[in-house]
């Protein structure tokens, strides 16, 4: 809770802050709760944009997107038993493809993984200025110990095993984005191919360049998905989230997510995020 009040209050520091005309580099400090870790997880990014973000009558959050603004990102988000360290980037080769990437580090403590790899990376076409559709892969290698225990001769007797695994998957995915003057809709879709497939799906829509509300689903269907943080047995997700901005500078995100139709119930993640575009 406390770090929650420490975020509103720098949120509403920044908010007082006066527009500028463009922008080049981007910070954003969130706090989520999740149910599946004990300790709230805090994320921290920083992105530097390799020209000027422009302040236009586009709606801010999609701004470089819309721009085509290439962009370099680093990431970290930490709680008690996990911290995840990534590094990924955006460059729009021409008006008609875009490639993105990310490499990532995780550090499990008290964990039977002691080595944990992974990395994506997608390669979009424009079929026209509002449509993008590609494809994309993914890669992930784990490494560590576990304990065994095996019945000898009436006992039980401890044994440790290596554990080492690699994993590819791909992906394909859409996305379409029609705004005018501020207002319209952004929305995407993406399938990820594994030995069981994961569906996601994304809406946003803007009611001015500063406001949008949003809706997004994933569907999982496998026993855990180390690309972020762990679920086990299928799980349906679905969220509700707003992004406002307070000047051309700052925004403030929240974001509430819930298990639906499935084994799982309640609340999976509630985040808030602030966000410092300079």
């Amino acid at each position: 809770m406390f770090k929650i009040r420490t975020l509103v209050c720098l949120s509403l520091a920044s908010s007082l802050s006066f527009s500028v005309v463009a922008a080049q580099n981007e910070i954003s400090f969130g706090v989520s709760d999740q149910d599946f870790i004990d300790d709230s997880v805090l994320n921290l990014s920083y992105t530097r944009y390799l020209t000027d973000v422009s302040n236009n009558a586009e709606p801010s959050l999609i701004a470089p997107y819309l721009q085509r603004v290439n962009s370099v990102t680093g990431r970290v988000s930490t709680s008690g038993s996990l911290n995840r360290y990534e590094l990924g980037g955006q460059w729009f080769i021409n008006p008609e493809w875009v490639i993105s990437g990310n490499a990532r580090y995780h550090d499990l403590d008290d964990s039977a993984i002691s080595s944990w790899y992974s990395g994506d990376v997608s390669l979009g076409y424009f079929i026209n200025p509002k449509w993008q559709v590609g494809a994309g892969y993914f890669y992930q290698h784990i490494e560590g110990e576990t304990t065994g225990y095996m019945l000898v001769d009436g006992e039980w007797v401890a044994e440790n095993y290596s554990l080492s695994d690699s994993d590819s998957d791909g992906a394909l995915f859409t996305r379409y984005t029609d705004v005018n003057n501020g207002q319209g809709w952004d929305l995407s879709a993406r399938v990820i191919f594994s030995s069981e497939t994961r569906y996601e799906a994304d809406a946003n829509y803007f009611f001015t360049k500063r406001f949008s509300l949003g809706l997004d689903y994933t569907h999982l269907s496998r026993d855990h998905n180390t690309r972020e943080y762990i679920y086990f047995g299928d799980a349906n997700i679905a969220s509700l989230k707003s992004n406002y901005w307070f000047t051309n500078r700052f925004s403030m995100s929240f974001k509430v997510s819930s298990y639906i139709g499935s084994d799982q119930t309640g609340v999976a993640d509630i985040n808030l995020l602030a966000n410092y575009r300079f």
